[in-house]
Parts: C-alpha cells; sequence; structure tokens
C-alpha cells in the first residue's frame, strides 16, 4: 500500500533532518 511507503519516507526524512541538525551542532558556522 501506497500509505506505509509515505510513512517510512517520512521516517526516513524526520532521520535525515536530525542527522543534519547534528552536524550543524557539532560545527557550527
Amino acid at each position: 500500500p501506497k500509505r506505509s511507503i509515505a510513512k517510512v519516507h517520512a521516517k526516513e526524512k524526520d532521520l535525515l533532518q536530525s542527522m543534519k541538525n547534528l552536524c550543524r551542532a557539532r560545527n557550527p558556522q
């Protein structure tokens, strides 16, 4: 079903965002 794929996509997006935030927190510019 498309719904589960969208859910996984949202989760991945969330993960990516947190990783970006982590990188930003480690080396602020």
